[in-house]
């Protein structure tokens, strides 16, 4: 993946699902780590523009994938319009108390970190994922 920023818009509609991550996974075949954590990856941009499309009421979404360093990568999912219906949050109790959500919590679940930005015609999510080799006490790094 070429470090910097990469950004494309979907129509909001259920074929984005599938472009989305097939974008996604061009993106992500260096370095080696973004490759074992594809299917994380791939799972939470499905995950992520399947809510945009569900609960969003614009006709376009944003997707953005940032690569500030070679050890993360972060994976954003904007929506325009606002949302219909609620969701929770944080994402672990989405699985306890809801039958929707479930989403939320798969990209909170498989991503290193999870946030959300509500603003006025919008919402956005964000999953970062870092480099398992660079965290404290993984793989014998310090």
């Amino acid at each position: 993946m070429t470090l910097g920023r990469n950004r494309r818009s979907f129509a909001a509609e259920l074929g984005s699902i599938h472009a989305s991550r097939s974008w996604c996974r061009q993106l992500i075949d260096e370095p080696p780590w973004c490759r074992e954590r594809a299917p994380d990856i791939e799972l939470c941009v499905t995950e992520l523009v399947t809510n945009a499309i569900s609960y969003g009421t614009g006709d376009r979404l944003g997707v953005e994938v940032v690569s500030p360093d070679e050890s993360s990568l972060e994976l954003t999912v904007q929506s325009t319009g606002p949302f219909i219906g609620e969701f929770s949050w944080p994402p672990e109790l989405a699985a306890q108390t809801d039958i929707t959500g479930r989403g939320l919590f798969l990209a909170h679940a498989v991503s290193d970190e999870l946030t959300r930005d509500l603003e006025p015609g919008s919402v956005t999510f964000t999953a970062r994922f870092i480099d398992p080799s660079t965290e404290p006490g993984l793989d014998g790094a310090p």
